[in-house]
């Protein structure tokens, strides 16, 4: 990478590289787990239908509607990722994502008719309840891409990331089909991956860091971003 178009910090900075790497790789991975947990409902949904008698028209409108939770969440999540630390509110995010979707892997109409919904409604407000996890995923990556990389090469940092949607979405997608097959129900496609992505929250906050004076960097910003 061209180092003129690159922000450098003042004194040694032979380890800025290295982190420039880690920060862009959990980025990259982690938001790529989230599309784990969060199309796997894709994989699901006509063999929820299927058990449940639900019909299609009837489950996409629900799930549709939890929609607004997503953006909702995503437009909040801005605002704390410009004032919190966005590595722990990602780190958040997939942890607690990963805590409904496997709960989402438990419906059943014993446990729906227990909290007094039908199926449909359990369902809808679980993925409700995921989808607004699922919002605190985008905005911390796009607050660490501007701590980390110059304005000058953001476009490009932007595109490397934003190939975690299609990763994420591929895998899961893959992958899913497999682990229906292979466990003879669809409540693996919830539970394997959201193990893994509970794992994996962990992972993610120990790799990245909000910015580089976190790691003992040091810079003159008026300096580094004018250049």
């Amino acid at each position: 990478m061209n180092q003129a178009n690159q922000q450098q910090p003042q004194g040694d900075n032979s380890r800025y590289p290295y982190w420039r790497n880690r920060i862009m790789f959990s980025m990259l991975s982690g938001y790529a787990v989230f599309y784990f947990i969060r199309k796997n409902m894709s994989v699901a949904n006509p063999l929820i239908r299927e058990e449940f008698g639900i019909g299609k028209e009837e489950l996409g409108a629900a799930l549709g509607l939890t929609a607004f939770a997503y953006g909702i969440s995503k437009f909040l999540s801005g605002f704390l990722a410009d004032t919190l630390s966005a590595r722990y509110i990602m780190s958040a995010g997939l942890l607690l994502s990963a805590v409904v979707s496997f709960g989402l892997g438990f419906t059943t109409e014993s446990m729906s008719s227990f909290l007094g919904l039908s199926v449909t409604s359990f369902i809808a407000i679980f993925w409700a309840i995921n989808n607004i996890f699922q919002g605190m995923g985008q905005p911390p990556c796009s607050r660490l891409l501007t701590q980390w990389f110059s304005p000058r090469e953001i476009g490009k940092q932007w595109g490397i990331w934003n190939m975690s949607h299609h990763i994420g979405a591929a895998v899961i997608l893959s992958a899913g089909g497999w682990l229906v097959v292979y466990f003879d129900t669809w409540r693996a496609v919830f539970f394997a991956p959201a193990a893994f992505a509970f794992v994996y929250a962990f992972f993610l906050l120990n790799r990245l860091r909000d910015k580089p004076e976190d790691v003992g960097f040091k810079f003159d910003r008026r300096i580094s971003w004018a250049s």
